[in-house]
């Protein structure tokens, strides 16, 4: 394509009340049957992470601006039409590039995709009209924001099918610190931070005409004059007041109570360039009453202190909206959510119905100070028809082990070489007694119960079990008490609870289960309405609110009375050697997905000593004994070694099994366990050797003879000088003589309940945390129930080391997890918006 010099008034000024400026491209024509070609210029600045940027203009700054600037960046893309154009060569999709003449740095449109060519002349001696739309990106969340203009794909060439989404992250993150910070297209105050928008919803329309009748186009110029179309709020978080600590901010959300502000439409043009509306949805249906900015970087939430100040935008449907019916919230620590009125203009003035939010234009809205609510209510911001088995809920690991936890760092040391840790919790579920695991906005809880003290006359407890005892005489019906008393508080009403029970013996299974459901009747017949079912495919939000789900995880093939407020997952499995997915079956053969391997290999071990006993393999360290027999049994890949890596695939494959759109299952995604250490009782072990069966010195019985050797690792079980020996498998052969031999292997080779869970929950965590974090790139998904190691806790102290265990980071990402796209939604009979109210105004939150 020829250079040709630009011309310059490349710039977009959308106004807060006056009408918005055009954005001018212009350059010389070609003549007929050539490519038609468009050109623009940029302002300095540095180069961004995003797709076009905002500016402020001369004079102004971000504290007090009437009117943005919108600044083309290399790589943005148009698309252009014209029906005047050469048949087969009427559209054409162009990027911005830039070229130097004399050491000057020059920006013009490109041809991208779709011709050879780009858009080519018709008939030079008539009228040609230019139709243009901004921008043909695919963004970071996979959306297509246009389809159509002049490719067939509409009804009519002149229209275009877009998008807006729930979800708008997120460009980059810039931190004015102490003295300012120019940051080339803004000047940022000291003490502000800029969340750069996804500049790819910041939908433009253009129109350009060519007559070549026109005596001011005889230099054959074109020019496109550009207008944003959709709607824009420029939130405005302040940080808490002076005196205060500083907080992190995980998401910011615009609420609307009925009008859907997210979504697709049409944009059709007519002759005269002019854009009319249509295909918006007209109610609220999943998540289109919501658009939320994620506040997380690199896995970090925005920590604001007291004067800081952080600036965001959204972009919402191209509509008037009242600006009554929005309400900005935020979500800070521990699933706290803070909730505020919209109030557009500079300052803190009042809504009037002479402040809409005008299509096409951009309202600030400034937000009280932050403060720390008096609960976690997270939930309260989830709309009512929302199926709940749609949400991620962030849940904790043996809940109640938090006794043991202090037991272990307080009265003694840990050996985490070659110790057992029997807890997954330094905190409790709740108690009333300082921080709780559901003031950090836990709503999943898993326990064990033991019931196999008491009688039949007295009764059988349902003793909270951890470890190897009784927690503190606690029962269920304590817990459920707890929980009830917690919810029925004024904050906490909106919330609800999901809490799994797991089998301890003895006694055995059934009359475990037998007592556990009596327990349960009690409790229910003195708490009528608390506790349900769910069902995956119907169970609503607002069917679930103040209520607790409680589900026992029922092994083997017992099967319970099948109480109508109860949920049973039939067929679970307790071991901690899961490698594979579990489908299992809920209640009315509902269907469950679990993910639950908790016996891991242990890289912190990665070389082996010839005195060492245990397995060590290249890469995965110490590795328990079952993975060593499986990979040689049952030729499984040598990756298997690497057990953490395994989960890591699993969760991340529940993830992806999400994304269908049919799915419908119960999905509880474990990601709790631990890492293998030195010691029996953690990896496993087997004894082999080749005995003879021999008669007793009195003759009276057969016994073996010959020692055996424990092993770790099966691979140093020696077969080869055992070819004559009969092979069993932890048995006593049947039908035996004096004489016979045998090669035997025994022992306890499902050993494996417990070792080092902070080592686990240091690297595992972590994980789980950037592949959530992650969804940014990859397009995001219901996370189901998500258990994991210390949550809650965002450091553990072992032998007077701080750990790093991500426990608060973790499950507040998992909550603002809802509100980043679209869920999936059910029949209910209450409101379909969500709880906030909204009617207050003035500088407090609400």
């Amino acid at each position: 394509m020829k250079k040709i010099k630009l011309l310059t008034g490349a710039l977009l000024v959308i106004g807060l009340t006056a009408c918005s400026d055009d954005l001018d491209v212009k350059r010389e024509m070609p003549v007929t049957g050539e490519e038609v070609a468009f050109g623009t210029s940029l302002r300095n600045f540095e180069t961004p992470q995003s797709r076009t940027i905002y500016g402020v203009p001369d004079g102004e700054d971000v504290n007090n601006y009437e009117s943005l600037t919108i600044n083309w960046v290399k790589g943005d893309k148009v698309r252009v039409y014209s029906p005047q154009a050469t048949p087969g060569f009427q559209y054409a999709d162009y990027v911005i590039d830039e070229a130097t003449e004399g050491g000057s740095a020059h920006y013009f449109l490109v041809k991208d995709s779709h011709n050879d060519t780009g858009v080519r002349w018709g008939d030079v001696s008539q009228l040609h009209h230019f139709y243009a739309f901004y921008p043909t990106n695919i963004n970071r969340n996979n959306y297509t924001p246009i389809k159509g203009l002049g490719d067939g794909q509409t009804a009519n060439n002149m229209t275009v099918e877009a998008e807006i989404p729930v979800a708008q992250e997120h460009g980059e993150l810039v931190e004015a610190g102490p003295d300012g910070k120019d940051v080339g297209n803004v000047f940022l105050p000291a003490n502000w931070k800029l969340i750069r928008p996804d500049m790819t919803y910041a939908i433009m329309a253009g129109h350009g005409t060519w007559d070549p009748n026109d005596p001011n186009q005889v230099d054959k110029n074109v020019t496109i004059k550009f207008k944003p179309i959709v709607t824009v709020v420029d939130v405005v978080v302040n940080g808490p007041a002076d005196g205060a600590n500083a907080l992190d901010v995980y998401r910011v959300t615009i609420n609307s109570k009925k009008t859907p502000i997210v979504g697709k439409f049409t944009a059709q043009f007519d002759e005269e360039g002019n854009v009319t509306f249509g295909g918006m949805p007209e109610t609220i249906t999943e998540n289109n009453n919501m658009a939320t900015i994620n506040c997380q970087y690199n896995g970090m939430p925005t920590k604001l202190g007291p004067g800081e100040k952080l600036t965001l935008k959204f972009f919402l449907l191209p509509r008037g909206i009242d600006a009554s019916e929005l309400s900005v919230t935020v979500q800070i620590n521990e699933g706290r959510v803070l909730t505020k009125s919209l109030i557009p203009g500079l300052g803190e003035d009042e809504v009037t119905d002479k402040n809409p939010l005008a299509q096409g234009k951009i309202v600030r809205v400034w937000t009280p100070n932050l403060t720390v609510p008096a609960s976690s209510n997270w939930m309260s911001s989830i709309p009512d028809n929302v199926l709940f088995s749609q949400l991620s809920l962030p849940g904790s690991k043996h809940s109640y082990t938090g006794d043991l936890y202090n037991k272990a760092v307080n009265g003694g040391s840990v050996d985490e070489n070659g110790g057992i840790m029997q807890y997954y919790q330094s905190i409790y579920v709740t108690d009333g007694n300082g921080d709780t695991q559901f003031d950090k906005g836990i709503r999943a809880f898993d326990l064990k119960i033991y019931n196999n003290e008491g009688n039949a006359w007295s009764g059988y407890p349902n003793y909270v079990y951890a470890g190897a005892g009784k927690v503190n005489d606690l029962t269920i019906g304590d817990v459920l008490d707890n929980l009830k008393k917690q919810m029925d508080e004024s904050d906490s009403r909106d919330e609800a609870c999901v809490v799994m029970l797991n089998y301890v013996s003895p006694p055995e299974i059934s009359t475990w289960l037998s007592r556990l459901e009596q327990g349960l009747n009690d409790w229910n017949n003195s708490n009528q309405g608390t506790l349900v079912r769910i069902d995956p495919a119907k169970t609503t939000m607002g069917d679930m609110r103040g209520k607790i789900a409680v589900i026992i995880n029922v092994p083997n093939n017992t099967t319970g009375r099948n109480y109508n407020f109860v949920n049973y997952i039939y067929g679970f499995s307790s071991s901690v050697q899961n490698i594979e997915l579990q489908d299992l079956k809920l209640n009315d053969n509902q269907s469950v997905r679990m993910q639950n391997l908790y016996q891991v290999n242990n890289p912190d071990f990665e070389t082996a000593t010839v005195a060492s006993p245990y397995a060590f393999r290249a890469g995965a360290g110490l590795v328990p004994y079952y993975i060593t027999e499986k990979v040689a049994l049952d030729g499984k890949p040598s990756t298997y070694y690497d057990l953490i890596g395994r989960k890591e695939e699993m969760m991340n494959e529940l993830f992806n099994e999400m994304r269908t759109e049919s799915y419908s299952s119960l999905v509880i995604n474990d990601l709790a366990g631990f890492c293998v250490t030195k010691n029996a009782e953690s990896t496993g072990s087997a004894d082999w050797g080749v005995q003879t069966w021999e008669r007793s010195i009195d003759n009276w019985a057969l016994h073996w003879n010959g020692g055996l050797t424990t092993v770790y690792d099966f691979d140093k079980v020696d077969m080869t000088q055992n070819a004559n020996a009969t092979f069993k498998w932890d048995q006593t052969p049947s039908g035996q003589r004096e004489g016979n031999t045998w090669f035997r292997l025994t022992g306890s080779r499902d050993l494996g309940q417990g070792g080092n869970t902070v080592a686990f929950a240091r690297m595992f965590n972590q994980r789980a945390l950037d592949a959530v974090y992650n969804m940014v790139e990859n397009g995001r998904v219901p996370l189901g129930i998500v258990l994991m190691n210390f949550a809650g806790t965002d450091k553990v102290k072992i032998n007077n080391t701080d750990r790093e265990v991500w426990g608060n980071q973790l499950p507040s990402t998992v909550m603002s997890n809802n509100f980043m796209f679209s869920l999936k939604t059910g029949t209910t009979t209450t409101r379909s918006s969500s709880k906030t109210s909204y009617t207050k105004a003035g500088n407090a939150w609400e």
